[in-house]
């Protein structure tokens, strides 16, 4: 094999890499977005919840967890 089918054979071999790279960004990057709309509307739930239960007194800055959140709720419910 000659340096130049040489070459050549690096550059084709180079650019199905990288199309192979580029194929695999675009699934992260489209499973990345998925899980960042489905953050977004579990915090817009808890902000949700959070002012059913507080009201007005709770701002997001003084958000609690959510495990605190679900232990008020059960406790709202039970009385």
């Amino acid at each position: 094999m000659d340096a130049k089918t040489l070459v050549s054979e690096l550059v084709r071999a180079r650019l199905a890499e990288l199309e192979n790279m580029r194929t695999k960004l675009e699934v992260i990057l489209r499973i990345q977005v998925q899980c960042e709309t489905t953050i977004e509307e579990n915090e817009a739930r808890g902000y949700a919840l959070a002012e059913a239960l507080e009201g007005d007194r709770m701002d997001q800055g003084s958000m609690l967890s959510f495990d605190v959140l679900i232990e008020m709720a059960i406790n709202t419910l039970k009385r």
